[in-house]
C-alpha cells in the first residue's frame, strides 16, 4: 500500500510541475518530441520449442503413465521499454523505441521406471532486446482522451538459455545429469497496436497498451555443458557449435513434437519433418505506463 500511494503522489505531483493547464487549452504548447516509458506482460507462441516441450511430456504421460507435474513452456513473460516520439506533422509521429522481454519458467516431473524414481526439470530462459521504428496515428477521443495507432518494423535480438537436470534414485542410491545450453541470434519482424492515453496535465499522459508482434527466431547455435555426479557416474563436459533441432518422432505409432540440442541433424527411420527449431516471438502485450511532452 505505501508503494501504490507514493506512486499516485509521484504522479499528482509531477503532474502540477508546470503541468497545470488544460488539456484542450488552445494557448497550450505543442511540443514536437515526447518520451514514452512503461511496463507489463505478455504472450508469446514459443514455435517449435514450445511444441518440443510439450511433445516431451505427452510422451513420458503415454510411456510412463502415472507422471506427476508437468512441463511447461515460457508463453508468458514480461516486458519493459520506452520510445521517443518525434511528432512530423498534424497528428502524425514517428518514434523509436527499446526494452527487455523476458520468457522463463522452471517446471518439473517425476515418475517411476521399475524400481528407480526419476525426476527430471527443465529451466528455459528467453530474453530479447527489440528496437522497433513505429509510425504513430493520433486521434482525439473528447478533452482527456486520445487513441494511438501504431505500427512498423523491427529488429529483435534473443538469447536463449536452457538447462535440463534429471535426478535419479535406486535403493538408497543417487545420481544427477545437468545440460545446459545458451545462444543468441537475431530477426527482423513487424509490430504493431494502440493506445488509450487519458490526459494529467498539458505535457503528462497515463498510457494503456496492447501491442502485436510478428517475429520467428531461428538457427540456433551456441555453447553446452554437461556434467553427472552421485554414486553412478562422475563425469563432465563442454563444447560450442551445437544447434537446436525440431523433429517429429514415432513411437508406438504415434507422432510426437521433440526439440534436440545437437550439432549433427537428427536422422533415423522413425524421425521426420526436421529442421532448425524455431523460437516464434509472435504474440501480443499488454503495458502501462507514462507519455511526456518534452519539447
Amino acid at each position: 500500500m505505501k508503494r501504490a500511494s507514493g506512486f499516485a503522489l509521484f504522479l499528482l505531483g509531477f503532474a502540477s510541475l508546470g503541468f497545470g493547464q488544460s488539456p484542450s487549452d488552445p494557448a497550450a504548447p505543442s511540443p514536437r518530441f515526447s518520451l514514452k516509458v512503461g511496463g507489463g506482460g505478455g504472450y508469446a507462441t514459443l514455435g517449435d520449442f514450445g511444441l518440443g516441450v510439450k511433445g516431451q511430456f505427452d510422451y513420458l504421460k503415454d510411456e510412463y503413465g502415472d507422471v506427476k507435474g508437468t512441463y511447461e513452456a515460457p508463453h508468458w513473460g514480461a516486458a519493459a521499454g520506452g520510445e521517443i516520439i518525434c511528432r512530423i506533422g498534424g497528428r502524425l509521429s514517428v518514434g523509436l523505441g527499446s526494452g527487455y522481454i523476458r520468457h522463463a519458467t522452471a517446471s518439473q516431473v517425476t515418475y517411476v521406471l521399475g524400481f528407480i524414481d526419476v525426476k527430471e526439470r527443465i529451466n528455459p530462459r528467453l530474453t530479447v532486446i527489440p528496437i522497433e521504428l513505429s509510425l504513430h496515428l493520433q486521434l482525439p477521443l473528447g478533452r482527456v482522451f486520445s487513441l494511438d495507432l501504431y505500427a512498423g518494423p523491427g529488429y529483435y535480438l534473443g538469447t536463449l538459455d536452457y538447462e535440463y537436470r534429471m535426478d535419479l534414485s535406486l535403493l538408497g542410491l543417487d545420481g544427477y545429469d545437468v545440460y545446459t545450453f545458451s545462444s543468441r541470434r537475431g530477426a527482423v519482424g513487424f509490430q504493431g497496436g494502440l493506445g488509450l492515453e487519458m490526459a494529467l496535465g498539458s505535457r503528462l499522459a497515463l498510457v494503456l497498451n496492447i501491442g502485436g508482434r510478428y517475429a520467428r527466431l531461428v538457427d540456433f547455435k551456441g555453447d553446452w555443458t554437461e556434467e553427472g555426479g552421485g554414486d553412478f557416474w562422475d563425469y563432465s563436459d563442454n563444447g560450442s557449435g551445437d544447434g537446436m533441432w525440431y523433429y517429429a518422432w514415432t513411437y508406438n505409432a504415434k507422432k510426437y513434437d521433440q526439440v534436440a540440442f545437437q550439432a549433427e541433424r537428427p536422422t533415423g527411420s522413425l524421425v521426420s519433418d526436421v529442421r532448425p527449431a524455431r523460437v516464434d516471438l509472435t504474440g501480443f502485450c499488454l503495458t502501462l505506463g507514462l507519455k511526456i511532452k518534452l519539447f
